[in-house]
């Protein structure tokens, strides 16, 4: 899947070149969801379907191209928009079958907090059978 992410990159290398030009003001690639579909149907749907894992594909190929003007040190994005209207979901809808899924919200934000810590370890406690155990929690929240 990594080729095709590097074939699809190699087709927007003048978009790439511009955004490393304005380099950090901007750092997102912004990637047309159609234009996605047009070129390979199956990295598409694995778009919609496990957008965590192939978000790190994009970033990984755009962190290995070799971009002129790129600082040692630059961290490149992708973003996608213009998803399929069937990925709309109305907040009030959202519900536990979206969680993993890439979808399209539309609200206005009124308010912004602090960003809170990411739960690394957690501690079960099963107060009649089991003694305590500790479960490493990793990235997408998965026990292991």
């Amino acid at each position: 899947m990594k080729e095709k992410i590097s074939e699809f990159l190699d087709k927007k290398s003048k978009e790439i070149n511009k955004l490393a030009e304005i380099y950090p003001e901007k750092k997102s690639l912004i990637i047309d969801y159609e234009e996605l579909e047009k070129f390979d149907l199956k990295l598409a749907e694995d778009m919609l379907q496990n957008p965590d894992a192939t978000i790190s594909l994009f970033e990984e190929a755009l962190s290995d191209l070799k971009i002129p003007m790129q600082k040692a040190d630059a961290k490149f994005y992708a973003r996608f928009t213009n998803l399929p209207d069937a990925n709309f979901v109305p907040v009030k809808h959202l519900a536990s079958e979206h969680i993993n899924k890439l979808i399209t919200v539309e609200g206005i934000v009124n308010r912004i907090g602090d960003i809170l810590p990411k739960v690394s370890t957690g501690k079960f406690v099963c107060k009649s059978e089991f003694p305590d155990e500790k479960v490493r929690i990793s990235a997408p929240l998965q026990y292991t």
